[in-house]
């Protein structure tokens, strides 16, 4: 059974996501870095998570008026995706950050739901620094 819980606190926000994007730190880096910068009396325009089971499936964070930060902690199907979307489609989401192909495939079911229009903005990626080599100098 997929649910959102939508937060109004930041720092029960923080105590709830931080520890489950903190296990991969690499993937969530972006939402990481957005949420310690947020102070208790912070204002984020939406702070939620979509459960599966009861269990954080996807942390969503926004703070900057044009996207929200979408961070997958565990996968969802594409029946899945559909009930988040239909969750969704009540909130103003002008644009979603995260994962390519599950943030295609959320924002396409959003936008059918609102007889909206979906389309690609960025095309970017995350690498990961595993070992550095020594020039020699």
């Amino acid at each position: 059974m997929i649910q959102l819980h939508r937060y109004r606190e930041v720092q029960e926000f923080k105590n709830q996501v931080e520890p489950l994007l903190s296990k991969n730190e690499v993937l969530h880096n972006l939402a990481l870095g957005i949420l310690h910068s947020l102070q208790e009396n912070s204002k984020p325009n939406f702070m939620g998570v979509i459960l599966k089971d009861s269990r954080a499936a996807l942390v969503l964070l926004q703070t900057h008026p044009k996207q929200i930060i979408l961070s997958q902690i565990q996968q969802l199907t594409e029946d899945e995706l559909s009930e988040a979307a239909e969750l969704l489609q009540e909130i103003d989401i002008p644009g979603l950050v995260g994962e390519k192909q599950m943030v295609l495939y959320l924002s396409q079911k959003l936008a059918d739901l609102k007889n909206q229009e979906a389309s690609l903005k960025m095309d970017q990626r995350i690498y990961r620094l595993d070992k550095v080599k020594s020039c020699g100098r």
